[in-house]
């Protein structure tokens, strides 16, 4: 399909691409998060130096869906490849 319908989200026009886009993104993330940590970075430097300041979902989910757990995950399943 050329168009993808999100069930929350704006349309997607062109999903192939802006997929892999994304998932680029993590790959690049899971490669960037064990090499912080191994200069000694602590998790939540290491979040706040990829992700930035958490955003008002990681309140809302008291804090399940959080820049700190998504290093946690990155640092437990390492670099792709």
């Amino acid at each position: 399909a050329n168009v993808l319908y999100p069930a929350h989200g704006p349309i997607v026009e062109r999903p192939r691409k802006k997929l892999l886009d994304v998932a680029d993104h993590f790959d690049g993330l899971r490669r960037r998060a064990p090499l912080l940590h191994e200069n000694g970075y602590q998790e939540r430097k290491i979040a706040r130096e990829l992700l930035g300041r958490e955003s008002s979902i990681t309140f809302i989910s008291m804090g399940e869906f959080s820049n700190l757990n998504l290093v946690r995950n990155l640092l437990r399943t390492g670099p792709p490849g």
